[in-house]
């Protein structure tokens, strides 16, 4: 990411190049890359600097490694429709078997006065962050695995939502897209197909 920002100018005549393109930018997951370098915002902001708009997509695309990491507490759908983010809340609170020397333990016999005043906040702040979440809609999921095709195609159909395109009026497959965009995602069947073998 820092070869791209410091040679931004190849970025952008490549940019002129497709003026009326629909482009979507895929950046790294590496966390490190926009906490701890400016790289990434710094491009960020050149592209809005040449009128790019672009709303953040987060796409987890291990759909098929879960399973390593156990069971889910509950169904995929149950995440990707997020109706009711109360309900992971007391999963949350819920130890965990991984020894994490940072994890805090709840149980009793680890449990101090301080770790239970952290736990405490912690569970504060989780439901200040559900009312959030939940009152602005400001957070669904969509899964993706990468070799099928449906579930692409789910996730370019909610990033042409999130950035306006599927309401542009533009003819381009918008019936199709539209559909997905508006329909349902099929968290069950990418369970069963990825997650329940």
């Amino acid at each position: 990411m820092d070869y791209i920002d410091v040679n931004f100018d190849w970025l952008e005549e490549k940019l002129a190049a497709i003026k009326d393109k629909y482009v979507l930018f895929d950046f790294p997951g590496q966390v490190e890359l926009y906490t701890h370098e400016n790289s990434v915002h710094s491009i960020l902001q050149k592209l809005q600097k040449l009128g790019y708009r672009l709303p953040h997509i987060n796409v987890l695309s291990k759909i098929d490694l879960m399973q390593q990491y156990g069971k889910l507490a509950f169904n995929l759908d149950f995440y990707t429709d997020v109706l009711d983010l109360r309900y992971l809340l007391d999963r949350l609170d819920e130890p965990d078997d991984a020894e994490d020397e940072d994890q805090i333990s709840l149980e009793p016999r680890h449990t101090t006065i301080p770790n239970l005043r952290l736990a405490e906040r912690f569970r504060r702040m989780n439901e200040a962050l559900v009312d959030v979440i939940e009152d602005f809609s400001l957070v669904s999921f969509l899964p993706l695995q990468i070799q099928d095709p449906a579930t692409l195609q789910k996730v370019v159909a909610a990033i042409d939502k999130a950035n306006g395109f599927v309401f542009t009026g533009v003819d381009f497959q918008t019936a199709v897209v539209k559909d997905y965009a508006f329909g349902d995602q099929s968290a069950p069947d990418v369970q069963e197909k990825y997650l329940d073998q």
